[in-house]
């Protein structure tokens, strides 16, 4: 079975949501109709990733500019004027 989409919406008063998944293969389609908890549950999921994702980036941003940091002043250190590399 094969992953054709995930659909999560809000219902018309937004206090709970629904949604379905669809899975297609040589032989045809099924189609979950998902709860509001099951709904919470993959929400949860993708935030928990989000989050995850943003403080490897932010890891990642933070390392790359103190390297870059730590060229400038060892460039100032080996007397060019301005720290960038010649």
């Amino acid at each position: 079975m094969k992953l054709e989409s995930i659909y999560i919406r809000r219902s018309y008063d937004h206090k709970t949501m629904k949604g379905n998944i669809e899975f297609i293969n040589e032989l045809g389609k099924i189609e979950i109709n998902l709860t509001d908890e099951a709904c919470r549950k993959i929400i949860a999921i993708c935030a928990s990733q989000i989050v995850e994702t943003s403080q490897t980036l932010a890891s990642e941003m933070t390392a790359r500019c103190l390297e870059i940091e730590a060229g400038v002043v060892v460039n100032l250190l080996e007397g060019k004027k301005d720290g960038s590399a010649e």
